[in-house]
């Protein structure tokens, strides 16, 4: 999860990303280093999907871990409410999870994809050379869309289903409690 390729160009800066921003030199390194296959999901794709949405597909599973994502999307929602004023809450950093579990939910497009690493105003925005005018060849799998938001949140729901301590909560196992310092 990085980048930003679209209208929604920056999340830490007016042109970059949170992780390109960070460190665009090693986000640069990672694009340009000769992987047969990298994939890229941006701003503009994360922001296509709802942590609240996600949420309601869990509880409609009637499973006791529902309760437990419930709880921790609440925070994030708010905050992203309350904080940066959106209607809903991202969920960036699933979005490329959900791609290697379901690719098909996905439209993607292969293009050259570099960081800006020297800009004084544009350090670590990413930039996609839609229309190939660099001559470079492409170096990313970009995704674009998500085609199918409703099987997503489906998908995800029953992947958390899956997950070990959701069939120990459904047997009854106790959950050990963190001490509080």
């Amino acid at each position: 999860m990085g980048g930003a390729l679209g209208l929604k160009r920056g999340n830490r800066t007016p042109a970059a990303e949170a992780n390109f921003a960070e460190d665009p030199k090693a986000a640069q390194t990672v694009l340009t280093a000769g992987i047969e296959r990298v994939v890229l999901a941006g701003l503009d794709v994360t922001h296509q999907t709802d942590v609240h949405v996600l949420r309601e597909a869990c509880r409609s599973l009637g499973s006791p871990l529902a309760g437990f994502v419930w709880d921790v999307c609440e925070h994030y929602i708010r905050t992203y409410q309350d904080d940066f004023g959106e209607s809903h809450g991202p969920a960036h950093d699933l979005v490329p999870v959900m791609y290697l579990l379901c690719p098909d939910l996905f439209a993607s497009t292969r293009v050259r994809v570099d960081v800006e690493t020297e800009g004084r105003l544009t350090s670590g925005m990413s930039i996609a050379d839609w229309q190939g005018r660099c001559g470079l060849p492409a170096n990313c799998e970009v995704l674009r869309e998500v085609t199918k938001r409703e099987a997503f949140a489906v998908a995800f729901a029953a992947a958390v289903h899956r997950l070990p301590l959701a069939a120990a909560l459904d047997a009854g196992a106790p959950v050990a409690k963190r001490a509080r310092p």
